[in-house]
């Protein structure tokens, strides 16, 4: 090239030609540019088929120039005109032959939106031979360092699984490195821990640094779900730094959710996300004792205005919140009467925060809990249970009451950490930990944030 290129640059480069095409016809990824004599530009390009009289033609007299080491080359399967571009700010113009542009440039951001497209379904993955294993030593190194500390071959050694740290687990069944590529080309790969629980866990996960900014990673989560999908696991689990945002942001738009933080997991007291994405369905599991019984022992009320149990209501709430969220304010009655209703339907203003009260209590009037229902929008809802009892099996039939008695697309709610017994019931019945508060309350306790998504059918 004639023209200047980084010699940094790490990515891709989109390639424009020129009339009759007058378009963006594809591309290629580089890692960057090199300022060489001509005469050595001549010697690299003989190796590809480019003649010496070509080159110094090309160059006209120059002594130096600028080579661009291209790694594969990408033809889109439809040319992008210039007219497609002309509503996005960009300075690009013709007769350039590439275009070079920076991440978070509109046109790139644009661009990159067809080179994801272009790129589906031409992955492929395959499990690294054991002697080639160590191979991966010094990229994993270099690569996790850069977010973790203590990164020497003992890390090393545990990640890649010798003997002495598969002998010693307690779960993991075996290591593997799963290595991903575009055609031929690596792009990527995983460490994957195979538990005796059917669970994968992944990492360190890396994508190579001229394949990152450009969508490459949701091909890579992509070939890890595949594996594990073939293999029968039923779940895949990863952890990362919670400033990791780019990760982060990729993990969340490939369906994983964050199952737990770990406050002060990492040295310098940083914390680590636990993240998840379930294969199979769990059907939501009951609890054996007292189960034939439950519908003979409780009862479960929907609270209306005017009702005669509404006073035993408000008053377990008014004795009880502090224990399960915060002090009970002077107008918190005042609140839960105005905005309860009977029913939620399409015309309500969710702004009102329209509720749903629903009185739960055994026959022996000793057991009580209330499940505050608030409707938001997008078919939603959130609850706010609290209760007396610590009873499982009563728990248990509060929850269960509820999901049968009023169906959302989506639920969900908070419990504090402490609640040992209401955790294992939301988790039972299809709940799942999608977070946690700390101390939102200022209780001086944590709280789990639990979603349950339902599809059309009321089935999670």
């Amino acid at each position: 090239m004639r023209k200047s290129f980084p010699k940094d640059y790490s990515g891709f480069v989109f390639l424009y030609e020129t009339s009759p095409i007058s378009g963006i016809t594809g591309g290629f990824f580089t890692v960057g540019g090199e300022l060489s004599e001509i005469k050595e530009i001549a010697k690299k390009s003989k190796e590809v088929g480019i003649e010496k009289p070509r080159i110094e033609a090309y160059f006209a007299g120059k002594s130096k120039g600028w080579s661009i080491p291209v790694l594969f080359p990408v033809k889109f399967k439809k040319n992008i005109s210039l007219l497609e571009l002309q509503n996005i700010n960009h300075s690009f113009a013709p007769p350039q032959a590439f275009i070079y542009l920076n991440y978070g440039d509109p046109v790139f951001e644009y661009l990159k939106e067809v080179l994801n497209n272009l790129f589906e379904n031409t992955f492929n993955s395959k499990i690294v031979l054991e002697k080639d294993v160590l191979s991966y030593s010094k990229v994993i190194i270099d690569e996790v360092s850069n977010s973790y500390e203590d990164i020497n071959q003992d890390f090393l050694n545990q990640q890649l699984g010798n003997d002495e740290s598969l002998e010693n687990a307690f779960t993991t069944v075996g290591k593997k490195i799963l290595q991903s590529y575009y055609g031929s080309h690596p792009i990527g790969f995983t460490i994957l821990t195979e538990k005796v629980n059917r669970t994968i866990k992944t990492g360190p996960t890396i994508l190579y640094k001229h394949f990152r900014g450009i969508g490459f990673s949701n091909f890579l989560r992509s070939e890890i779900l595949e594996f594990c999908k073939k293999k029968g696991f039923r779940a895949i689990f990863c952890t990362c730094p919670d400033n990791n945002i780019p990760l982060i942001n990729s993990l969340i738009r490939n369906g994983y959710g964050i199952r737990a933080i770990l406050r002060g997991h990492l040295k310098n007291d940083r914390n680590e996300l636990v993240f998840a994405k379930e294969l199979k369905v769990r059907k939501p599991q009951t609890i054996e004792k007292e189960v034939k019984t439950v519908n003979e022992r409780f009862k479960f009320t929907k609270i209306k205005k005017g009702n005669k149990q509404i006073d035993s209501a408000l008053n377990l709430v008014g004795e009880k919140i502090e224990e399960w969220y915060f002090p009970a304010s002077p107008n918190l009655s005042k609140s839960l009467l105005n905005s309860l209703v009977n029913d939620v339907d399409s015309d309500s203003l969710y702004s009102s925060k329209p509720r749903m009260l629903f009185y739960v209590y055994d026959i022996r009037k000793l057991d009580k809990a209330v499940l505050i229902c608030t409707s938001k929008r997008s078919k939603m809802l959130k609850i706010n249970l609290i209760s007396n009892s610590s009873s499982a099996p009563f728990l248990d039939f509060s929850i269960k009451s509820l999901l049968k008695e009023i169906e959302y697309r989506r639920y969900y709610c908070t419990l504090p950490t402490t609640k040992e017994s209401a955790i294992k019931v939301l988790l039972l019945n299809g709940f799942e930990i999608e977070g946690v508060l700390p101390d939102p309350f200022g209780q001086g306790v944590d709280h789990f944030c639990f979603g349950l998504n339902q599809d059309v059918n009321g089935s999670n």
